[in-house]
């Protein structure tokens, strides 16, 4: 019997090789070597988040799959 397709495959959780800035906030979130990124899968590349964005998209994610309703199409 086949597998089910993970929904996940396009994030991921890595740490900071470089300084970098957060793709959801450049001008307030500064991403430093060996901290925490969530980077997400555009494409053929990936968008970095810092810790506090990323966790914050996480969450919102969760509460939007609890709230699906699966007897509606």
């Amino acid at each position: 019997m086949p597998q089910h397709k993970s929904l996940l495959v396009g994030m991921r959780w890595v740490a900071a090789g470089r300084k970098r800035k957060c793709y959801h906030n450049p001008k307030a979130h500064v991403i430093h070597q060996h901290d925490a990124v969530l980077e997400v899968r555009v494409g053929m590349s990936w968008q970095g988040y810092c810790e506090v964005c990323g966790r914050e998209m996480i969450r919102l994610a969760i509460e939007e799959l609890r709230s699906v309703d699966p007897a509606k199409p």
